[in-house]
């Protein structure tokens, strides 16, 4: 009688022991597997400070959230964000539904160097990373209702005249049903998030003609290229 309770004693000590090991480390777990997801889907390093998890309210807070430059460029971080709240809808292994995202706080980093702008290049991995990206059958789908950032800062700078050029504010970026057909993996839906976002601070960059006296490669070759194309359509009229 004695040994089985000395048995049932150990299994006891050691069922808390690994529920408190799970407790204590659970937000770890979380934002490695955040990070990690968020790492692949976008081709460069995503780094998390900290997750705040309250499952009885159903919401999560996110914060300090970093990405980094793709290579090639000075800055570490082409993006900064300081918050994001989320209210969660439904959860199941095979699905998470979220009901709303707001991310505040934002600064982006615009960076023009010899070779290219790195918001068009993230937007190359990213693309290239989603085409590449086998479809997982373990993989959990994501549905967002909707998603808010708010105005972010978004500062430029031409490194290899190490010159600052312009910071401006860029208008809140909504989203609403994202990945609405349930079958969109959590990869995909940051994709298709980031890359919306990164083509409106592509807009915003030509609207305010912070590039007008900017060589960037790439963009005057096909400039050229339609000029020309113009050229030959009027001479054959």
């Amino acid at each position: 009688m004695k040994k089985k309770s000395l048995i049932w004693s150990a299994i006891g000590i050691s069922v808390f022991t690994c529920a408190a090991y799970l407790f204590f480390n659970l937000n770890a777990m979380i934002i490695r597997t955040t990070e990690n997801i968020a790492s692949e889907a976008l081709g460069v390093d995503v780094h998390i400070g900290d997750i705040d998890l309250s499952l009885s309210n159903k919401k999560v807070t996110v914060s300090n959230i970093l990405i980094d430059n793709p290579q090639g460029y000075r800055g570490k971080h082409i993006l900064e964000t300081n918050q994001v709240s989320i209210t969660l809808n439904t959860a199941s292994r095979e699905l998470i539904n979220f009901n709303s995202i707001q991310a505040s706080g934002s600064i982006v980093n615009v960076e023009i160097n010899e070779k290219g702008m790195n918001i068009l290049d993230l937007k190359k991995l990213t693309s290239k990373n989603s085409k590449a990206e086998k479809k997982d059958s373990t993989a959990v789908n994501v549905i967002i209702k909707k998603m808010l950032i708010e105005p972010s800062e978004v500062n430029s700078r031409i490194t290899f005249l190490d010159k600052d050029i312009a910071t401006f504010k860029l208008p809140p970026v909504s989203f609403a049903n994202v990945g609405n057909n349930g079958n969109t993996s959590a990869g995909d839906v940051i994709t298709e998030i980031i890359t919306q976002y990164l083509t409106k601070i592509e807009k915003q960059v030509t609207k305010k003609g912070i590039l007008s006296d900017v060589s960037i490669p790439g963009i005057n070759e096909a400039e050229k290229i339609i000029d020309g194309a113009a050229d030959v359509l009027r001479n054959l009229f």
